[in-house]
């Protein structure tokens, strides 16, 4: 419950981000010392969060640009409104 709260509050206050599913909104909110940052959901590093989905690719895993078609090995969430929703590789 506090987890769900916590995404709506920061999906609240930052919007959420294209590409990326509900359930994974929460992996998309700025961190690090200056809390501007995404961390590459591989761990490969760090890039300023105004990067995330700039149709440029950074991280090596591809989830920095869930909205864009920038890195080969991305994946991009479908909500498919009003029917089954998808992800998509590209």
């Amino acid at each position: 419950m506090l987890l769900y709260v916590l995404v709506y509050i920061v999906n609240d206050v930052f919007g959420s981000i294209r590409g990326v599913s509900q359930s994974r909104q929460s992996f998309y909110v700025p961190i690090g010392n200056s809390k501007n940052e995404f961390g590459c959901l591989d761990g490969s590093g760090m890039i300023p969060f105004n990067q995330v989905n700039d149709d440029f690719c950074d991280c090596s895993d591809g989830s920095d640009e869930p909205g864009t078609s920038a890195c080969s090995n991305g994946l991009f969430h479908c909500p498919n409104a009003g029917f089954k929703p998808e992800n998509i590789f590209r």
